[in-house]
C-alpha cells in the first residue's frame, strides 16, 4: 500500500467517514456556504457558539472541513483569520503547515489537483470572517 494511499484510510477517510460537528443546525441563522460549482462539492457552515456544518463534497473536502472547524474552535476572529491565511498559503505552497491536527495536508504535492477541494470551506470561512463589520 502505498504512504498515500495509507494516509487516506487512516485519517482521512476517517475524518469523511466521522465528521466533526456534522449536522444541520436549523437553530442557528447564521450560516454560509461554501460551493464549488465546478465539482458540485457544497457545505452550510451554521455559525454560533460553536460552528457545525452540513452537505456533500468529496472525502477531501468534507474531512477539511471538520479539521478546519475542530481547528478554529475557541478561537478568536483574527486568530481565526491569521490561521486560516496561514493554511491556504500552505496548501498553495507558500509556506509550512505545522499545527498537528493539519498534519495530513503538510505536502500538498500529494494532493496534486485537489487544492480546491482542501481550501473550500477555509476560503468561504475566511471570505466571512474577512467581512465582518470592525
Amino acid at each position: 500500500m502505498s504512504r498515500l494511499n495509507k494516509m487516506y484510510q487512516e485519517q482521512l477517510l476517517v475524518e469523511a467517514k466521522n465528521p466533526y460537528h456534522f449536522d444541520k443546525r436549523i437553530d442557528i441563522e447564521e450560516s454560509i456556504r461554501a460551493y464549488n460549482p465546478l465539482c458540485g462539492d457544497r457545505y452550510d457552515l451554521f455559525l454560533g457558539e460553536e460552528i457545525f456544518f452540513h452537505g456533500f463534497g468529496c472525502a477531501i473536502s468534507k474531512a477539511s472541513t471538520s479539521l478546519m472547524i475542530k481547528f478554529l474552535e475557541g478561537k478568536s476572529n483574527e486568530e481565526a483569520i491569521h490561521s486560516i491565511k496561514k493554511f491556504i498559503k500552505g496548501i498553495e505552497g507558500g509556506g509550512q503547515i505545522e499545527e498537528e491536527l493539519l498534519l495530513i495536508f503538510r505536502n500538498p504535492d500529494h494532493f496534486k489537483g485537489r487544492h480546491d477541494c482542501i481550501k473550500l470551506s477555509w476560503n468561504a470561512m475566511l471570505k466571512y470572517l474577512l467581512n465582518l463589520p470592525s
